[in-house]
């Protein structure tokens, strides 16, 4: 007995391959290029204890990408370690009006009473800094006005 396969015909082929097109996942869309770039910034802060050891900051200055801009930013968790340093925790951000703002945690190591040092981790952007992120480190000096000379580390920017 001679048996044959049955024939498909070939409009039932056309609608088969017709319909992988409709189901197969489509191709991701690129993402936007993001640039890294070199992130500089001076600002000029009030600086006051709200709670015990932990401080508030705040003021205004000149961020590179971001222009002139404020900042906020709020202590968390101080510890002292001996005599002569500690080490404090906070979060804060840096706000451009119209183009949105920029989060950022950070930590700093006060040994004296004028010179401190710290670092700080940008995560999480609005508006224009939607998606940036970086690192960098940031220096601060006691007095009247208070100032952050010097915070400087990376961006990436969407």
């Amino acid at each position: 007995m001679n048996r044959r396969a049955p024939r498909v015909p070939a409009a039932a082929l056309l609608v088969l391959a017709a319909s992988l097109f409709t189901v197969a996942p489509k191709p991701a869309h690129a993402q936007p290029a993001r640039t890294a770039m070199t992130f500089q910034a001076k600002y000029q802060v009030s600086f006051a204890l709200v709670q015990g050891k932990l401080a508030s900051r705040s003021g205004t200055g000149t961020a590179s990408a971001i222009g002139k801009s404020s900042l906020s930013a709020r202590d968390t968790f101080v510890n002292l370690f001996g005599d002569q340093c500690t080490a404090v925790e906070g979060q804060g951000s840096l706000s451009a009006t119209h183009k949105g703002s920029l989060s950022f945690f950070y930590t700093l190591l006060v040994c004296g009473s004028s010179q401190r040092a710290g670092s700080f981790l940008a995560y999480k952007g609005t508006g224009k800094f939607k998606g940036a992120y970086g690192t960098g480190q940031f220096a601060e000096q006691a007095g009247s006005p208070y100032n952050i000379d010097l915070l400087q580390g990376t961006l990436t920017l969407p």
